[in-house]
């Protein structure tokens, strides 16, 4: 029997499979559960990823943000802020499971596997990640960089190489 997409980067129970990822790509993942917890989400969505991976930036993350010009810990202040819910909605306990992520971040997570898969299979790395931030859209982190005047064409097109 084959396994549908879901299935790959999940077990039947919904714990994430944390073998398909690299150990900074998993800690990027839990900064991403605690990014929304913080910020009071009931999901961990894309943007808490892209705060997790701000959060842990390996050498290839940093290495494109410096490429870039961004400053990773204003971005990171700018997108807790943005996303700040924690007035209106409960804290709760957020983890590696397929029900605490939202439809859109597991589509980005089968996007970073599909990618790892181009370049010769697992571990999904924190640059899969990132590129699945930027290019699986709708993209809701290149629409909050586009409106506060970034040039995000630019990036898109850089974190195609990293």
């Amino acid at each position: 029997m084959s396994r549908t997409r879901s299935e790959t980067l999940f077990a039947p129970d919904g714990r994430l499979r944390q073998e398909y990822f690299t150990p900074s790509a998993i800690r990027a993942l839990r900064a991403a559960c605690d990014a929304a917890m913080r910020t009071g989400w009931p999901t961990v969505r894309t943007p808490h990823l892209f705060i997790g991976l701000l959060e842990e930036a390996d050498e290839p993350i940093a290495r494109w943000l410096s490429q870039n010009q961004l400053d990773a810990a204003r971005l990171r202040t700018d997108f807790l802020d943005w996303f700040d819910m924690s007035e209106q909605l409960p804290a709760r306990q957020i983890h590696l499971q397929a029900e605490c992520f939202s439809e859109h971040l597991r589509q980005a997570l089968q996007f970073a596997y599909e990618r790892t898969l181009q370049r010769g299979g697992p571990p999904i790395t924190p640059a899969d990640l990132l590129a699945a931030v930027f290019l699986c859209e709708p993209s809701v982190v290149c629409e909050c960089l586009r409106r506060d005047g970034y040039d995000v064409a630019s990036f898109v097109t850089s974190v195609k190489s990293i």
